[in-house]
């Protein structure tokens, strides 16, 4: 005879699924995991779990049964489908073990309350089916902890291999990379690449393994990578580069540049470790320094060594303007002065060419004729171009070619092209230079028939210390350059061209005219104004003639002067003197100028008296100096007229 209770209990069930599906999935909502089953998806597997303890509790159950089941036998083997597929989509979703089960909790729940709430009284009969149901539910977890235990096992199992894979693709990888590379876990090293034993000295990467990452640092820097590799744990991300002084394992210093990164070892979180022997990039860094300023300190004695002689010229040409008042000699004075001011600029020039190859020269535009620019530039070039009876005709344009240029860079630019013309134009050959329009564009051509120029060399010819020497004449490589920069900085444009080697070759500067004639702008040729108060002035100058000739032109600015060679006789002759302005020179040998100059302000009247360094040395660290040894002021050789003028002024 069956029980009644059963049938009612799976009938609640069949009818009541809803309800018991609401407050399940409400339940599941409040479990961590991002997404939830939906209540098709719980439904079904609902649905699946109770007809299964449904179909049990239907069945008549005999003592044998109760226990055999209580033992997991096969005849509850219905279970097993259900609880494996709702292991199998909780897994899925991240859910863990803990979560499984209380949803099987939950649902015991559920159903234990929504059916006794629809029973009026308790009987045996519902305990009985309260404790078949129990059992039913009981049976489908042991088979959710059985198939949660196959599948976790096998996720195991394959993240182990998949873990094992990584690590060997990683260290194959690693060991092919170029650079050192270091597994630093629990402060040792538990790898190393083929590239790190390198680095270290190590005959094999297991050297290496076992050793701290500090035993290799000075112990000033081991703080600083303590903090690199601390940065690491904590952010789980990769450092910036920091450069270190290693010790390999003899002891020998190497220079390397080391970033660190996290990486995953064996499961475990470690710091990767990538070095980079930097020491020829150190090594080319300080060869380029040294270079770099070999360079300089080449440029600025040259420079020095240049102004030197410059400076007594200048001054006699100024004495001479003062003193003369023949027309042959104002014109042989303008010439002299003109050629100077080229001097000059070139020597600055010098000084700063990659400044010039970067376009930054500042400019004195004037308004001016293309003629006179060419003319000029044919005076300064006279003795070369006529050397070897080479031939040069000239053609200007019949009408004005007004340009607004600077009239120095203009002439360097012109001279530049017939230096170079004359330098590749063989014995007896021909020069020609004229001036034409086009458009709106004034034109000058320099055409030659020398060497010529190779069709792969055309485009080359304009780069900074490129030598296209087709006929192997030496040169520095810089004059083209020059040229192309200062064209470009009056807004033009400059073209090669040649047919190849043995053709000649022929330079085209274009440059944008302007509408009217070129103002008549005179030298600066009025005889300067004399002071009547006749000051002091002490020139102090290892250089005999530049001070004699410095002095000379003091002379005619109304002042009296005196002058001495060294530093020693100098300070002898202060009280003597008692100068208002001393002209003082830097590089003088026993006492240098700077000294002349400290001693002088700690004497009494020493700070009454203005003091002028006069100069080959013109950079800015000389001024520097100068200037905290006690000078007013800093002037570069050769000294002109008009800064003279001001110095008297400003007594």
């Amino acid at each position: 005879m069956k029980r009644r209770g059963h049938l009612q209990l799976h009938e609640f069930i069949t009818k009541s699924m809803e309800a018991i599906l609401v407050e399940w999935e409400q339940f599941t909502k409040t479990l961590p995991p991002g997404r939830h089953m939906s209540v098709i998806e719980l439904r079904d597997h609902a649905e699946e779990i109770l007809e299964a303890i449904a179909q049990d509790m239907s069945e008549h159950q005999s003592d044998e049964d109760q226990e055999s089941k209580s033992k997991g036998s096969e005849k509850n083997a219905a279970f097993e489908p259900s609880a494996q597929k709702h292991v199998s989509t909780r897994l899925v979703e991240g859910f863990d073990f803990d979560q499984i089960v209380a949803e099987y909790r939950a649902l015991r729940a559920s159903v234990i309350r929504l059916w006794t709430d629809q029973m009026q009284s308790a009987s045996m009969e519902t305990l009985y089916q309260l404790t078949r149901f129990n059992e039913a539910l009981d049976q489908s977890l042991t088979y959710v902890i059985k198939a949660y235990s196959e599948q976790t096992e096998e996720s195991r199992q394959a993240f182990v291999k998949e873990l094992r894979e990584s690590d060997e693709r990683h260290r194959s990888l690693a060991d092919l990379s170029p650079d050192a590379l270091f597994v630093s876990l629990e402060g040792r090293y538990v790898y190393a690449n083929p590239a790190a034993a390198h680095l270290l000295g190590a005959e094999e990467p297991r050297d290496i393994v076992g050793l701290s990452p500090f035993e290799q640092l000075d112990q000033d820097d081991r703080p600083l990578l303590q903090v690199q590799m601390q940065k690491v744990q904590q952010d789980s991300s990769a450092s910036d580069r920091v450069q270190y002084c290693w010790k390999r394992l003899d002891d020998t210093p190497v220079a390397v540049e080391v970033s660190a990164g996290p990486v995953n070892w064996g499961g475990q979180a470690a710091v990767q470790l990538i070095a980079r022997d930097i020491g020829q990039r150190k090594r080319d860094e300080k060869a380029l320094q040294d270079v770099a300023k070999h360079k300089d300190e080449f440029l600025a004695t040259l420079a020095h060594e240049l102004r030197n002689p410059l400076a007594p010229i200048q001054s006699g040409i100024d004495a001479l303007r003062l003193a003369s008042d023949g027309q042959s000699t104002a014109r042989t004075l303008d010439i002299m002065q003109r050629q100077m001011g080229h001097i000059i600029r070139l020597v600055d020039d010098l000084l700063n060419v990659s400044r010039l190859n970067q376009g930054k020269v500042n400019l004195c535009l004037k308004e001016m004729d293309l003629a006179t620019a060419v003319h000029n530039a044919l005076e300064a070039n006279h003795s070369i171009l006529y050397a070897e009876n080479r031939q040069v005709s000239v053609s200007l344009s019949t009408e004005p070619l007004i340009v607004m240029a600077d009239p120095v860079r203009l002439t360097q630019i012109i001279g530049n092209l017939l230096s170079n013309a004359s330098k590749f134009t063989l014995a007896d050959g021909r020069i020609q230079i004229s001036t034409f329009r086009t458009g709106q564009q004034a034109r000058i051509c320099v055409r030659d028939n020398g060497v010529g120029i190779a069709p792969d060399n055309i485009n080359k010819v304009f780069q900074m210390f490129m030598q296209i020497d087709e006929a192997r004449i030496g040169g520095m490589g810089i004059g083209l350059a020059l040229v192309r920069n200062l064209v470009n900085l009056h807004g033009g444009t400059v073209e090669a061209h040649s047919k190849g080697l043995g053709e000649g070759s022929e330079f085209i500067v274009s440059l944008p005219l302007l509408q009217g004639q070129a103002e008549n702008i005179p030298l600066d040729s009025e005889s300067p104004s004399k002071p009547t108060d006749h000051k002091r002035v002490f020139i102090v100058d290892d250089n005999k003639d530049a001070a004699a000739t410095l002095a000379e032109l003091m002379t005619f600015l109304g002042v009296q002067v005196r002058t001495t060679s060294d530093g020693k006789s100098a300070l002898e002759l202060m009280d003597q003197f008692q100068p208002d302005l001393i002209l003082l020179d830097i590089g003088m040998p026993e006492m240098d100028g700077c000294e002349v100059a400290r001693r002088i302000r700690a004497r009494e009247y020493g700070w009454t008296i203005r003091i002028v360094a006069v100069t080959g040395w013109g950079r800015e660290a000389d001024r520097q100096r100068t200037l905290e040894a006690g000078f007013n002021d800093h002037l570069v050789k050769p000294v002109s007229l008009k800064d003279l003028e001001k110095m008297m002024a400003a007594l």
